[in-house]
Order: C-alpha cells, then sequence, then structure tokens
C-alpha cells in the first residue's frame, strides 16, 4: 500500500517550514507530504490536480467549513492549546509540542479512519527481535534489555522497546507520555481494530534521551492477563510491521507459561541471563524441561536461538545448569550501573558492562 497522503496548511510560514522539515527527516518512510500557507492554494493543488489526501493538518486561523467540500480526507486542527470550535466531530491537537507528540497525537486522531490504511514501505528494513527472558527472579533482565537497546542506538540502529512485565519499570528509565499508555494498544487488540500498526505508532513514545521507542507502561498490572498469546503475536508482528525498526527488545515477564513460551518461539534471539547461584541453575532447568515438555521440536527452536549469559558473574564461572550450557558471556557486577535523578534512573553503560552487552548485540545481529 502507498504512504498516507499528508497535507499541512499553516499561516505561520516559520513553523510550517519547521514542521514539515521535521516530517521529511523523520517520517517519510510513512507521509508523502504537501505543504501550504493558504487555502486558496490547497484548494488549487487539489482541484487542479484531480487528488485527494488523507490527512489534511490546517492550522486553527486557516479552516474554513469551505475546506469540507473538498477531498481532504481527515482533518486535524492545529492550536495554541486554548480554541475551541462548535463541531465537537473536528479534531484537534496542540501545535505547540515535541515532534513525534504532535506526530502520535495526530495519528491517534485518525487512526481508525477508513480512509487511513496500513502501508508498506518499500525500504522495509529486517527487525530483529530480541527476547531478554529469564525465569529467575532479580536476574538483571530489564537493565540487560534497556542496556542492549541503548548500545544498539549508539551504533546508529533504531531501536523499539516493549515491556511486557505485569509491573513495569518503563516509566522508571524512559520520559513516559502519561496521556497514553500499553493498555489502549491491548484494549484495541482485544476489539481486533484495524490498522494496528496506525495505533501503535500513535501511542508510541520516544524517550528523549535515549531515542529508544516505547509503549508507556499499563494502567493496571492485570491488563496483560487477558490478553492471549496469539494477540500477544500480533502486537510484536505489527511492530515489526511497522518497518523502520532495525531491533525491537522484547523485555519479558519471568513466569513459564502459556503465554510466554510461544514468544519464544517467534523471536529471532533470546538472551537468556542467570546468576551463579544453585537457585539459577534450578530455575533454569525447570524452564528447558518445560520447553521438552511442551514440544521436542519447539525446544530444539528455541534453545537455538538463546544467548547465554551470566549476570554479575565471577571471573571463573562458566557454565549454566547441566544442560552442557557453556556460558556466551559474563556480565561483570558493576557498582555503579543504575544512577537516580530526578525520579529517573540511568544506566551507565561507559564500562565493562557496556562492552559485554556490545558482544551480546554482535551475536544476535
Amino acid at each position: 500500500m502507498p504512504k498516507i497522503e499528508l497535507a499541512v496548511l499553516d499561516q505561520d510560514s516559520a513553523y510550517l517550514k519547521a514542521f514539515v522539515d521535521f516530517l521529511s527527516a523523520d517520517y517519510n518512510y510513512k507521509f508523502n507530504i504537501c505543504h501550504f500557507t493558504k487555502v486558496d492554494y490547497l484548494i488549487k493543488y487539489l482541484t487542479a490536480n484531480n487528488c485527494r489526501v488523507d490527512i489534511s493538518v490546517i492550522d486553527f486561523a486557516s479552516y474554513t467549513d469551505e475546506i469540507l467540500n473538498y477531498d481532504v480526507g481527515e482533518i486535524v486542527i492545529l492550536t495554541q492549546g486554548y480554541h475551541q470550535l462548535e463541531d465537537k466531530t473536528v479534531k484537534l491537537v496542540n501545535k505547540y509540542q515535541q515532534g513525534d507528540k504532535l506526530i502520535s497525537e495526530i495519528l491517534n486522531c485518525c487512526s481508525e479512519a477508513s480512509c487511513i490504511n496500513d502501508f508498506n514501505n518499500n525500504n522495509k528494513k529486517k527487525t530483529n527481535v530480541v527476547a531478554v527472558y529469564s525465569p529467575i527472579g532479580g536476574s538483571g533482565k530489564t537493565c540487560i534489555a534497556i542496556g542492549a537497546a541503548i548500545r544498539c542506538i549508539n551504533r546508529g540502529f533504531k531501536v523499539f522497546y516493549l515491556n511486557l512485565e505485569s509491573a513495569s519499570s518503563v516509566d522508571l528509565f524512559f520520559d513516559c507520555n502519561k496521556v497514553h499508555s500499553i493498555s489502549e494498544v491491548l484494549y484495541f487488540l482485544k476489539e481486533k481494530g484495524k490498522n494496528i500498526n496506525n495505533k501503535i505508532e500513535a501511542l508510541k513514545s520516544v524517550d528523549a534521551i535515549t531515542g529508544i521507542h516505547f509503549l508507556s507502561s499499563p494502567d493496571r498490572c492485570f491488563d496483560y492477563d487477558e490478553i492471549e498469546p496469539e494477540e500477544y503475536k500480533h502486537l510484536i508482528a505489527s511492530i515489526v510491521e511497522i518497518g523502520i525498526y532495525d531491533f525491537v527488545f522484547v523485555d519479558m515477564p519471568s513466569d513459564i507459561n502459556k503465554r510466554v513460551i510461544p514468544l519464544l518461539d517467534i523471536c529471532d534471539n533470546i538472551i537468556l541471563p542467570a546468576l551463579e547461584d544453585g537457585l539459577s541453575n534450578n530455575k533454569l532447568e525447570k524452564f528447558y524441561n518445560e520447553l521438552k515438555a511442551v514440544d521436542g521440536e519447539l525446544y530444539e527452536r528455541v534453545k537455538g536461538k538463546i544467548t547465554k549469559v551470566v549476570n554479575r558473574a565471577s571471573q571463573y564461572h562458566s557454565c549454566m545448569g547441566d544442560h552442557n550450557n557453556a556460558v556466551d558471556i559474563k556480565l561483570p557486577e558493576i557498582d555503579t550501573l543504575i544512577s537516580y535523578k530526578h525520579n529517573r534512573a540511568s544506566l551507565n553503560l561507559n564500562n565493562e558492562f557496556g562492552a559485554a552487552l556490545d558482544k551480546i548485540i554482535s551475536l544476535t545481529i
């Protein structure tokens, strides 16, 4: 399918140029963009070229009912945060906000419209889906997942981080959009909503510091319990289908159940962290035995994707359990790995831990 046809009309030429430059730089994969400073120019363009647009983004001062006589698609009005219209069906968006959030709000206004189709990007990237999973609580799984995502960003890759834990730490590590959460996407999945790709793009956030794309924590910890394995597969497949991400890191829950195992099967790679103790080995044995009990072929498929990691490793540790599980990577214990400022956690990766993460990423490419 083609890109979304987007018309932007704003009398403020400086704002218009900045907005269109941003769209061209960051959203060229998604939009074909035409832009105007006057209503007459937009109307002339539509009539002279006998064309249509999917979304028209129009500043409040330029909006007129005359526009409704033309094929302008879904209309979104750019306001300065205080304007109102008598027609409550017209969607209003504050024009003065961070660019990715502005695009997310525009897409969210239009994501269920019949004229907005999912599109295929002709230059779609091959997306590597990496599950970070461990049946062992306290294995450092989330720090490894976020740390690996950051190191990928530093290499120039585009990354989506998806946290599927009921008690998610997303809001601790990232600048979360408190307006939207992953719960809206989960509801959309349950309702079999169309254009799930657009919905994800509309509701995602982009962390201002790391540049990682993500969905904010669920409204309730129990929201994940209502989602079936096939719906989770659809969620991950839809993120991949967006076509702009080099990596999707899936921070998995530590359970061993019907929800987790099918997701491990569809991922391209699995990072499996453990600790140096008997409890870790015991839980790993239970995990592998459960895989075998479910399906012998599934066991072989999943095991073949695993990168075995020992976190907070000593110099001499070399195995994980009794499955001939030689360790692939050792992550050293770093006392200053996590720092806190203004209720936000940050990872210090300029050390041996970060270097070890680079080795893990090299194994998954």
